[in-house]
């Protein structure tokens, strides 16, 4: 096994779940740990910790599977019209007897959960032996805070979508959300073998779960203390012998009821435990599995591939039995550091999508992001690399090789720019850019950036209120005096120097031997006419390039309102020609 963990599919219960499997190099294991994560952009926020709590507990000594939950990141739909919180129980079901099989029925299996999750581990019927609850939070004050957020953010974002409710990069039904608000807090339970655990240093859960992803910093120490917990007696719990509780008939815990569970791999049926360890090392990971996507009411495939030298995680969605069908391939470029499954998990839904109406689609793991990270890697690095140029190009090429098709690059913010930057070479003939604010195209600036970044200054300043505005230099001032005053030639020459942010610098670029299109919500629209993008894009039309520029009101930055996500996929959809966008939604910049 791995320290850092490999790609499976787990699948039960007539559903298919996406996991992380982390072991000892060793292949020896005193028992097993599943990870409950966080919801919605939470998770996206914590995916760094959690991955490095998992990385911490396989180094102990534990087989650990990071799953995702049904409808988030990378696994599959959640039935429509489903209760949540059931659903995630019986991933936490297949999850649990995954681990089971892996490890036999005489050592323990525990569990962690992160904030929600902590809430769906702690009401779970399912014997593990430790629960152990970080920043456990109630289902109620989980929804007010992330519902409360979005109206009091100050931040300009499209209208709520009729009916149901939204939080950052989710949306539930009434009753899908009333189900969420129904679970009880985990401090006040009295289940055996919980333990909670509560950051006494704030600013250690802040930037744990409680910030922009980009101030998101994992801590070492406090990783290592909730590892820890696992090892310490737990009162009113032994490990895999926990004071009885009560079952409920149908459950896992039953032992009249049978779970047929796949994803153990190729684990030998009959465990062998030797000095209180088992060994795993027959195991291997699930890589394809089908889903349903409801949408279109077909299935489609997926591959869970490791490309280039460095094994990169890459995920291939295509239709059925089938690649290259003349429609097209796709793909998607994930913003900032985070995972290849997109804004939220949006890409990894757009994927299946495109796949439904036979448009193959990848999506790729970069270097130093997600689960491409290094584990000594405590927060984002610079993701404007050349190296993450090559990370999505390779994907690009993977694809066209498999398929044969003339492939389409789509990102949002920084993964648009990697797209943009691809060579001119690029398999991706066809690029879409979304909410881009980079126009420089070296690293040195960005790598300065993201070297000084402060992230506890920041969230000190944050804390403070401090407004930014009073900060402002004499330098900022004059940059805007240049901005607006100097001739348009110089401001060009200043930005092939990569000095100030200028987006024809990245048009040019992008366009060389591809049709470029750039999408701005309101915000970024504003950026870019104030950078002069508007000059730029004029000249390059006069000089033949294929390049579109549009203003779209609906896309909010990072696609985490509702309106926002869906947006974003009809926009990609009409890239590869499967619609039409509506042209009242859009207001193209003048050349």
């Amino acid at each position: 096994m791995r320290i850092a963990g490999q790609a499976s599919f787990l699948t039960g219960h007539g559903r298919t779940i996406h996991a992380w499997v982390h072991g000892p190099d060793n292949d020896r294991v005193r028992g097993a740990v599943v990870i409950a994560p966080a919801l919605a952009r939470e998770e996206v926020v914590s995916h760094r910790s959690m991955r490095l709590v998992a990385a911490r507990a396989a180094e102990a000594g534990w087989v650990v599977i990071r799953v995702a939950w049904s409808g988030t990141s990378e696994s599959g739909e959640r039935p429509v019209g489903s209760n949540p919180v059931a659903v995630w129980q019986r991933d936490l079901e297949v999850a649990f007897g995954t681990a089971r099989e892996l490890v036999g029925p005489h050592l323990p299996v525990h569990g962690i959960g992160l904030r929600i999750g902590a809430a769906v581990l702690a009401t779970s019927e399912l014997p593990f032996g430790k629960r152990v609850l970080w920043e456990p939070v109630s289902g109620a004050i989980y929804m007010r805070q992330y519902t409360g957020l979005r109206r009091a953010s100050g931040l300009s974002l499209p209208p709520e979508v009729e009916g149901g409710v939204e939080i950052g990069g989710a949306h539930f039904t009434d009753a899908e959300a009333a189900a969420i608000r129904a679970l009880p807090d985990p401090r006040k339970l009295t289940t055996p073998g919980l333990v909670p655990v509560r950051e006494k240093d704030r600013t250690v859960a802040k930037k744990l779960y409680g910030v922009a992803a980009i101030y998101a910093k994992a801590t070492p120490s406090a990783i290592a203390a909730l590892v820890a917990r696992l090892d310490e007696p737990a009162a009113g719990a032994g490990d895999d012998d926990a004071a009885p509780r009560a079952v409920s008939p149908g459950t896992a815990a039953d032992p009249a009821h049978e779970t047929t569970v796949s994803g153990a791999g190729e684990a030998a049926s009959g465990v062998v435990v030797t000095g209180g360890t088992a060994d795993v090392s027959g195991w291997r990971p699930t890589t394809h599995a089908r889903f349903h996507v409801a949408e279109f009411d077909v299935d489609v495939e997926e591959e869970l591939l490791e490309l280039g030298e460095d094994l990169l995680p890459a995920t291939y969605t295509h239709p059925v039995g089938r690649h290259g069908t003349g429609a097209g391939a796709a793909v998607l470029a994930p913003p900032s550091a985070d995972p290849k499954d997109g804004p939220t998990g949006l890409w990894a839904v757009q994927a299946r999508r495109l796949a439904a109406r036979g448009v193959p689609a990848m999506r790729v793991e970069r270097h130093h992001c997600g689960d491409g990270a290094g584990l000594d890697e405590v927060k984002d690095i610079n993701p404007y690399k050349y190296q993450g140029v090559a990370d999505i190009d390779l994907g690009a090429s993977w694809l066209h090789e498999r398929t044969g098709e003339a492939v389409t690059g789509a990102g949002l913010c920084v993964g648009g720019w990697l797209v943009a930057m691809a060579p001119p070479t690029s398999a991706m003939t066809t690029r879409v850019v979304l909410n881009n604010v980079a126009w420089r195209a070296g690293e040195r600036y960005y790598e300065k950036l993201y070297r000084n970044w402060d992230v506890d200054a920041v969230l000190e300043q944050l804390r403070t209120m401090s407004d930014v505005e009073l900060n402002t230099t004499w330098r900022t001032r004059a940059k805007e005096l240049v901005r607006r005053r100097m001739p348009y030639r110089m401001w060009l020459l200043l930005g092939r120097c990569n000095i100030p942010n200028v987006p024809e610098v990245v048009m040019e670029h992008a366009s060389r031997n591809a049709e470029v299109s750039f999408y701005f919500g309101v915000e970024d629209g504003v950026f870019f006419e104030q950078e002069r993008g508007e000059e730029g894009l004029a000249r390059l039309t006069r000089r033949g390039r294929r390049i579109k520029v549009a203003h779209v009101p609906a896309l909010d930055h990072s696609l985490q309102a509702r309106a926002s996500r869906l947006t974003a996929m009809q926009i990609v959809d009409a890239a590869l020609g499967l619609s039409h966008y509506p042209a009242e939604e859009v207001a193209t910049c003048a050349a």
